[in-house]
C-alpha cells in the first residue's frame, strides 16, 4: 500500500506536468514569432513614415491560423500596458505580411518598440509575440546636427604617360600641313613566352582625332561619348608578331604623337615599345620614315597628357574624440561618395562592403547606420573612414565627363548616448584630417592599385602625425540623404581554390571552381618594391592553361583584363580590394617568388546580402546543377543594383531585371531589394519625354527610353513584389508616374502599339531558325499587361476611375494586338516567345487558348527541343508546362546539344548561366557575360512547376498557396522548400511503379489549392479517399501525406502518341558500319540500333549488316588494337542479336575485315532484290567502300531503288577506293540529314537512366557506349557517350520519306527503347 500511495502522487504529477506542456506548447504554437519591420529585422534607420509589419506562425498543429490580430507599439519596452504610439485593437484580417503602421509619427533616431498576438483558427487568444523594435533614421537634414560635408584638400591633376615606358615624340614631318589621315606604324616581334600584362598609354591631340590599333584591336571604342583616358592593357592580344598603328585624323602633318607600351611575361622579364626613328608614317599613299621631335619629357613638348583627370588616391579621414562617461549606446549615420568603409579604434564598424549603393546622386544619397557603442573606448577614440571613388567619381572607364559627378566626400554623424542620459556628438567638419592611404587607384572596372610603401597605420589610433592634412568643407555632394533599407553589400562567403598551377617563374593561376562576383584575397611578403598583378577572368583558354580574354575586352566598360596590381613592403600583408569588384572563376597571379599555397588565397564572394529562401533536389543531378547555377548567377549581378554582368556593364537594365524576376523573388529573401530596383527607375534624371528610360540608375547616356519593354520594367517589379509580399505601398508612392506612363503611351502609340521600340526578345541563341522576334509586338504584349496590372493597383487602392480607365485601355490593346499580329489561320502569333507571352499575360481570349498553346508546343516538337529565346522567352517553360507538355519543356532544358545551359556545362564546365549562346565560334560565344540573370529562366520554373510551389494568382501576398506540381515521366522524385512571408512552403514527390507519393507542407495562416494532374479524380489524403472536385482540392495549414495512381489513360496516349511518331518508309534496311577505325563510337551506336530496331516493331526489315569497313585502316590505330576492335565488334553482333533479335531476313553480321567478299556479296544481293515497292535502305555509318564494291557488282537498273543515309563527310570523303561523287554516280538517292554528333554524342548523364535499368537488353548498351567510352584510342572519345550514327537510324524509323527527326537526342532514344 505505501508504494501504491507513493506511486499515485508520482503519476498524477506527470499527467499534470504533461498537460501544462501540452498548454505551454499550444500557446507556443499561437505565439508570433519572425517579427519585421519594412522587411526587415530590428532595422536601424527607418525613414519611411508608414513602415510595414509582418509576422509568421510556427506552430505545425493541422489548420493553425491566424483570423485576427492585435498590434501595440510603445516607445518603452515596459510601456505596452498603456501603448502611447498605437493600439490597433483587434484587427479582423488572416494576413499578417506588409501590415501597414498606422500611429503618430516617430522622432529622427527614436526607437520604438512593437508587439503583437493573434485569434487563431480556434477563436483562441494566443500570447503576446516577444516585443521587436526599430529605430528611425535622420528624417530632416537638421537631423544631422550640423554634420559638414568634407573632401581632401587635393585638386584634381593631369595624369602623363609613365616617363619609364614613354618613347619619343614623333610626326611625320616638321612644317604643318592638313592631312585627311596620317598613320604610324610599328612591328615588332616577342619571344615565346606568356604575356601577362601589356599596357600602352598614348597622347591626347589638340587638334582632330587619335586611333591606336594593336593587332587590329582598336585601343578605346566609345560606347557613350569619347573616353578621356588614353590606355589599355593588351595584354591578351599579343601575338609573336605584332603591329601598332597609331592613326591621326583632321589633324596636321607636324602633330606629334607619343605612345609607350611596357609588356610583361610570366617568367617576370619586360619589353618597352615606344615611339622612335624606327616608325614608320603613312600619308597621301606614301610610306617614309617619321622625325623624331624630340625626346620625352623635353622641351618643347614635355610630357604626353593621357588624361584630365589622374586617379585619386583613396584617403582616410579621421577625426579623434574623448569618452569620459560610461556610453550606453551609439550610432554611426555615415554616407560616404562614392564608397566608404568605416572604423573606430583600428576595427571596422559593421560589415557593409561598396557601401553606399549606387543612386542618382543629383537627386538622392544613402546613408547607412552602425550600432557602434561596443566599439567605443573610455579615453581618446579615433574615428577613421577609408573613402574612394565608386559610382560618384568613376573616371577610369565610361570615363567621359558628363558621367562624373565630382571628387568623392563624406558626411558623418556619431551619436553617442551615455548610462547617465547626456549625449555627445562626433560630426564631419573642418577639424577632421585626410591623408592618402596607398590605395593609389581604386575603379569599379579596373580594379585596386595598391603601394603597401605607402599604406600606413596611422588612422587605427589617436593622433595625426606627419602627412595629416586639413579637410575642406564642400558643398553637399547630394541633395537629399535617405536610409539606405535594402540588404547591404556583403563578404557573404569565403571559397578556397579547387586547383592551382603555375604557367612561368613566376606566375600562377587559380581555379576557384565556381564563377563568381567578388575578390581574390592574397596573403603575401615579397621584397620591397616587388610588384603583384592580378587578372581575373570566366574561362581557360581552349588549351586548359591561360587565362583566356572572357568577356572581351574591346568596349570603354570592358576596357581593362580587369587586375588589380599591388606593390609590396617587405612587410607579411593581407590584402583584398576595397572598392572594386569582378565578375570571375580564373584568377592569374604574378609576382610571386615562389608558389603560393592554398592558405594564401581565398575567393571571397561579394553581393547584395539577400539570404536564399529556396532549395531544390531531384533525382537528375543535371536540374540540381542548373537550379543552384541560377541563384549563384542571380546573386552574382546583385550590387545594390540587379546588373547585367559583375564584370562589364554593372548597369541596371530594364528589360533584364523583370525577364528574371521569377528567380529573384521565388529564391531569395529580397522585396526591401526589389524595392530599390523599382525606387531607382522612378528617379529623375528620365528620358527627356519625362518617363522612365531603359536603365534605372546613373548618368548613362542609356537614360533614354528606346523601348517601352526596358521602361516598363519598374512596373512590372511593383506588381511582382506586390504579388509575391504585398508591398501595396511601393505602387502607392509611384502611382502618378505609373498612371502618366501608360497615358503617355496610349497618346503617342497609333492604335495602341507602341511605337518605340528595339531590344524585344534581346539575345535569342545564334544559328536556332525561327520566325524573328517582334519587338513592336512584345512591346504592345507588355503595354497590355502593363495596364492590366496597374488597374490591379488601381483597384487596391480604391482608385474606381483608374480601375474602370485602365481596364478599358487594357481592352483597346488587346483588340489591336489581335487584329495586327494574330494569325487566325495557323493560331498564333508569329513564334514561341510571342505565343508564351500572349497567353501568360492574357492576350489570347479564353477559346483560343488550346490552339495557340498547341503552335507553341509544335515550335519545340519540330525544331529538336531547342530554345531559340532570348530574354523576354521567360514565359515559354512555364506556359508549356501550363499546357500539357511539361514532358517537351523538360526534355529541352535537359537537351545537351546546342543551344541551352546543359550544353553549357558540357562544353565549357559553366556554372552560371550565359547571357546568350552562340555557335558560330568559341570566340563569339565568350564575348558575350558568362554570368548573367536574365536568362536564368528554369530556375524558378522548376520551383513553381516542377515542385509546383506558386503564389495563388487570385490572392497577391503569398498567403494563399497553388500547390501543382506537374509530374514528367522521366522524372523519378523532387524535393522542394521555399519561404514565403508565412513560412517554409515544403513539397516532395515521387513516382513509383505507376504510383505517386506527394508529401507536403502549407504554413500556419497559409491556405492551399492543391491541383493533381489532370484525369485525376480521388487521391489518398493521409490515408483517406479523397474525392477531386473540378481538378481541385481546398486545405488549411499542415502537413500531408498524399497519393494516387498514375492515370491509366495517360499511359495509352503515351503509346498513340509513339505509335504515331514511328513512320518507317517501305523497303528493307543494311547498315554498314566501321569501328575499327579510330573512332570508337560504332561500338555504342551499333548496341542502340539494335535497340531502336526491336521497340519499333521493325526487325524483320533489317537484310544486311556488316562492320569493320575501314578496309585500309589509318596509322592512328595499332594493328592490335584494330585486331581488339574487331572481336568487340563480333561480340557486339552476337550479343545484339541474343537481346533485341530474332532479325529473320538476316543471315549473319559479316567482319569486312575477314569476311570482305562475303559480306560485299551479301549486300549485292540485297540491292539486286531491290524494286519500287521494295527499295533498300542503307545506313552508312562507316567509310563507303564496302557500298561502292556492291553497288559495282549489282545491277545497274537496281540502284536506281536504293537509298544512302548520311550524316557526316567524314565517312563519305573517307573511302580508300571510291570517292562519294563515285557513289552518286551509281545513280541512288542521297539523303544527308546533318551531322548527329552535336545531340547524340554527349556527357554520361543523358545516359545514367540505362545503367540501372532491369532490362538486361538496355544496361548491354550502356556498358557497351561505356565501353567506347573508355577504348583509349582517341583522346576526344574520353568522357563521351557516343552514339551519333544511331542518328540516321531513328531518322528513317520517324519518316524517312515523312519529316523524320533529324535532331534526336539521348532522351528521344531513352523514350523508345523504355517501350515494350
Amino acid at each position: 500500500m505505501q508504494t501504491q500511495s507513493l506511486a499515485w502522487p508520482f503519476g498524477f504529477l506527470s499527467w499534470l506536468l504533461l498537460c501544462l506542456t501540452a498548454t505551454v506548447g499550444a500557446a507556443d504554437e499561437t505565439k508570433p514569432m519572425g517579427l519585421r519591420t519594412d522587411f526587415r529585422q530590428t532595422p536601424l534607420g527607418v525613414d519611411l513614415p508608414d513602415p510595414r509589419l509582418s509576422w509568421r506562425l510556427e506552430g505545425e498543429r493541422p489548420g493553425l491560423a491566424q483570423l485576427a490580430f492585435q498590434i501595440q507599439v510603445a516607445s518603452d519596452p515596459n510601456g505596452f500596458e498603456r501603448p502611447n504610439f498605437w493600439d490597433s485593437g483587434w484587427v479582423q484580417d488572416a494576413q499578417s505580411a506588409a501590415i501597414l503602421y498606422e500611429c503618430k509619427a516617430f522622432a529622427a533616431k527614436q526607437r520604438i518598440y512593437w508587439r503583437v498576438r493573434i485569434e487563431d483558427d480556434r477563436g483562441e487568444i494566443g500570447p503576446w509575440s516577444e516585443p521587436t523594435w526599430f529605430e528611425a533614421g535622420l528624417l530632416e537634414d537638421t537631423d544631422w546636427n550640423g554634420a559638414d560635408w568634407i573632401s581632401c584638400s587635393r585638386r584634381l591633376q593631369t595624369e602623363y604617360g609613365p616617363p619609364n615606358v614613354m618613347g619619343d615624340w614623333i610626326s611625320a614631318r616638321e612644317e604643318g600641313a592638313p592631312a585627311e589621315t596620317i598613320t604610324y606604324k610599328f612591328a615588332f616581334p616577342l619571344p615565346e613566352k606568356h604575356v601577362v600584362y601589356a599596357g600602352a598609354w598614348w597622347s591626347h591631340v589638340e587638334q582632330g582625332e587619335i586611333n591606336v590599333l594593336v593587332n587590329g584591336l582598336k585601343g578605346l571604342n566609345g560606347t557613350e561619348g569619347p573616353p578621356t583616358i588614353y590606355y589599355k592593357d593588351f595584354g591578351f592580344y599579343m601575338q609573336r608578331e605584332n603591329e601598332v598603328r597609331i592613326s591621326l585624323s583632321g589633324a596636321d602633318l607636324s602633330t606629334p604623337v607619343c605612345f609607350g607600351m611596357r609588356i610583361v611575361f610570366a617568367d617576370g622579364s619586360e619589353k618597352i615599345i615606344g615611339t622612335s626613328e624606327r616608325w614608320s608614317v603613312v600619308h597621301g599613299g606614301e610610306e617614309k620614315s617619321v622625325r623624331v621631335a624630340c625626346d620625352y619629357g623635353k622641351e618643347p613638348l614635355g610630357r604626353a597628357k593621357v588624361s584630365p583627370r589622374a586617379p585619386l588616391e583613396a584617403a582616410w579621414y579621421k577625426m579623434d574624440f574623448e569618452i569620459n562617461k560610461k556610453v550606453a549606446s551609439a550610432r554611426l549615420y555615415i554616407c560616404g561618395l562614392g564608397y566608404n568603409e568605416p572604423y573606430l579604434n583600428g576595427v571596422k564598424v559593421g560589415d557593409h562592403v561598396l557601401d553606399p549603393g549606387q543612386t542618382d546622386y543629383e537627386t538622392f544619397a544613402h546613408y547607412a547606420v552602425f550600432d557602434a557603442g561596443d566599439q567605443i573606448e573610455q579615453g581618446t577614440n579615433a574615428l577613421a573612414v577609408l573613402l574612394g571613388d565608386g559610382w560618384y567619381n568613376n573616371d577610369r572607364w565610361f570615363s567621359n565627363p558628363r558621367r562624373l559627378y565630382g571628387k568623392p566626400g563624406l558626411r558623418a554623424y556619431l551619436d553617442i548616448r551615455y548610462e547617465d542620459g547626456t549625449c555627445d556628438q562626433v560630426v564631419t567638419n573642418r577639424h577632421w584630417h585626410w591623408k592618402p592611404a596607398g590605395i593609389t587607384m581604386s575603379n569599379l572596372f579596373l580594379g585596386d592599385h595598391v603601394d603597401f610603401r605607402k599604406w600606413h597605420a596611422e588612422w587605427e589610433s589617436p593622433g595625426t602625425p606627419l602627412g595629416w592634412r586639413p579637410v575642406r568643407k564642400v558643398k553637399p555632394l547630394s541633395p537629399k540623404l535617405v536610409a539606405q533599407d535594402f540588404p547591404p553589400v556583403r563578404v557573404v562567403r569565403e571559397i578556397e581554390p579547387v586547383k592551382t598551377w603555375q604557367v612561368g617563374e613566376k606566375t600562377w593561376i587559380v581555379d576557384l571552381g565556381e564563377n563568381i562576383s567578388g575578390w581574390v584575397g592574397l596573403d603575401i611578403e615579397e621584397p620591397a618594391g616587388t610588384e603583384i598583378r592580378l587578372r581575373l577572368t570566366e574561362m581557360l583558354d581552349p588549351s586548359g592553361k591561360y587565362l583566356d580574354n572572357v568577356p572581351e575586352s574591346f568596349w570603354s566598360c570592358h576596357s581593362s583584363p580587369q587586375h588589380h596590381w599591388i606593390i609590396a613592403d617587405g612587410r607579411p600583408r593581407t590584402w583584398r580590394p576595397y572598392f572594386s569588384y569582378h565578375g570571375f572563376r580564373f584568377a592569374e597571379i604574378h609576382g610571386l617568388s615562389k608558389p603560393p599555397t592554398a592558405e594564401q588565397i581565398r575567393g571571397m564572394v561579394v553581393n547584395t546580402d539577400c539570404p536564399v529562401t529556396a532549395s531544390f533536389k531531384s533525382s537528375d543531378p543535371l536540374l540540381d546543377r542548373i537550379f543552384q547555377m541560377g541563384v549563384r548567377g542571380h546573386l552574382s549581378n546583385m550590387h545594390s543594383v540587379l546588373e547585367d554582368c559583375p564584370h562589364r556593364e554593372k548597369c541596371l537594365w530594364g528589360g533584364d531585371l523583370h525577364s528574371s524576376w521569377a528567380t529573384g523573388f521565388h529564391t531569395l529573401d529580397s522585396a526591401s531589394f526589389y524595392r530599390q530596383q523599382v525606387r531607382l527607375f522612378y528617379t529623375r534624371p528620365f528620358d527627356p519625354r519625362g518617363i522612365p528610360g531603359r536603365v534605372g540608375v546613373g548618368r548613362r547616356a542609356t537614360n533614354s527610353t528606346l523601348d517601352f519593354t526596358w521602361s516598363v520594367s519598374p512596373l512590372f517589379i511593383a506588381w511582382r513584389n506586390y504579388r509575391q509580399n504585398g508591398d501595396l505601398q511601393t505602387p502607392e508612392e509611384f502611382y502618378d508616374l505609373m498612371r502618366s506612363f501608360l497615358s503617355y503611351f496610349e497618346k503617342e502609340s497609333p492604335d495602341l502599339i507602341p511605337v518605340i521600340h528595339r531590344y524585344g526578345d534581346h539575345a535569342p541563341p545564334i544559328g536556332v531558325p525561327r520566325t524573328p522576334a517582334d519587338s513592336q509586338l512584345i512591346a504592345a504584349i507588355n503595354y497590355f499587361a502593363a495596364a492590366e496590372r496597374f488597374s490591379q493597383f488601381a483597384e487596391a487602392l480604391g482608385r474606381d476611375d483608374d480601375v474602370r480607365w485602365s481596364r478599358e485601355l487594357a481592352g483597346r490593346i488587346r483588340e489591336s494586338i489581335v487584329s495586327s499580329f494574330y494569325d487566325a489561320g495557323r493560331k498564333t502569333f508569329g513564334n514561341g516567345t510571342h505565343d508564351s507571352l500572349a497567353l501568360a499575360f492574357g492576350v489570347v481570349k479564353p477559346s483560343q487558348r488550346d490552339a495557340v498553346a498547341a503552335s507553341l508546343a509544335k515550335v519545340y516538337q519540330e525544331n529538336g527541343r531547342q530554345f531559340d529565346g532570348g530574354f523576354m522567352s521567360y514565359e515559354i517553360y512555364p506556359q508549356l508546362t501550363e499546357f500539357g507538355n511539361v514532358d517537351l519543356a523538360l526534355e529541352m532544358l535537359r537537351n545537351p546539344a546546342y543551344p541551352g545551359i546543359a550544353q553549357s556545362i558540357r562544353d565549357y564546365d559553366a556554372t552560371t548561366i550565359f547571357e546568350r549562346f552562340r555557335n558560330d565560334s568559341r570566340r563569339a560565344q565568350v564575348r558575350h557575360s558568362l554570368n548573367h540573370h536574365a536568362a536564368n529562366h528554369p530556375t524558378a520554373w522548376m520551383l513553381n512547376y516542377l515542385a509546383g510551389i506558386r503564389c495563388h494568382p487570385e490572392e497577391p501576398g503569398f498567403r494563399r498557396l497553388l500547390l501543382q506540381p506537374f509530374i514528367p515521366k522521366d522524372l523519378e522524385w523532387v524535393k522542394a522548400e521555399m519561404e514565403t512571408p508565412y513560412g517554409v512552403v515544403k513539397s516532395s514527390w515521387k513516382q513509383e511503379t505507376g504510383r505517386l507519393s506527394w508529401r507536403f507542407v502549407i504554413p500556419p495562416s497559409s491556405v492551399a489549392e492543391l491541383r493533381p494532374p489532370r484525369g485525376i479524380k480521388v487521391i489518398q489524403l493521409d490515408g483517406r479517399k479523397t474525392q477531386v472536385v473540378d481538378g481541385k482540392l481546398d486545405l488549411p495549414s499542415g502537413t500531408y501525406q498524399a497519393q494516387w495512381k498514375q492515370e491509366p489513360m495517360l499511359q495509352e496516349e503515351e503509346a498513340a502518341s509513339w505509335n504515331s511518331r514511328l513512320r518507317p518508309p517501305a523497303g528493307r534496311l543494311a547498315i554498314v558500319v566501321d569501328g575499327n577505325s579510330p573512332d570508337p563510337d560504332d561500338i555504342g551506336a551499333t548496341a542502340v540500333m539494335f535497340g531502336l530496331l526491336n521497340r519499333s516493331g521493325l526487325n524483320s526489315r533489317l537484310v544486311h549488316l556488316s562492320h569493320s569497313c575501314d578496309l585500309r585502316p589509318t596509322e592512328r590505330i595499332s594493328g592490335k588494337d584494330e585486331r581488339r576492335r574487331q572481336k568487340v565488334l563480333d561480340e557486339v553482333c552476337e550479343q545484339g542479336l541474343l537481346h533485341f533479335g530474332p532479325f529473320e531476313r538476316l543471315k549473319c553480321c559479316f567482319n569486312c575485315r575477314k569476311e570482305r567478299e562475303a559480306a560485299v556479296a551479301d549486300l549485292r544481293d540485297a540491292i539486286n532484290a531491290s524494286s519500287p515497292d521494295s527499295p533498300l535502305w542503307i545506313i552508312e555509318a562507316g567509310e563507303p567502300d564496302v557500298i561502292g564494291f556492291a553497288l559495282q557488282r549489282a545491277d545497274p537498273s537496281k540502284s536506281r531503288y536504293v537509298h544512302i543515309v548520311s550524316h557526316h563527310p567524314a565517312n563519305d570523303d573517307s573511302g580508300d577506293f571510291f570517292e562519294w561523287p563515285e557513289i552518286l554516280a551509281f545513280g541512288i538517292e542521297e539523303h544527308q540529314i546533318g551531322d548527329q554528333n552535336t545531340l547524340l554524342q554527349t556527357t554520361k548523364t543523358p545516359w545514367d537512366w540505362a545503367r540501372k535499368q532491369p532490362d538486361p537488353g538496355i544496361a548491354w548498351i550502356w556498358d557497351r557506349l561505356h565501353y567506347a567510352e573508355q577504348d583509349g584510342v582517341v583522346e576526344f572519345q574520353k568522357n563521351k557517350f557516343d552514339c551519333s550514327d544511331a542518328g540516321m537510324l531513328y531518322w528513317w524509323i520517324t519518316g524517312a520519306q515523312s519529316g523524320g527527326e533529324k535532331k534526336a537526342t539521348p532522351d528521344d532514344f531513352k523514350q523508345l527503347l523504355i517501350r515494350k
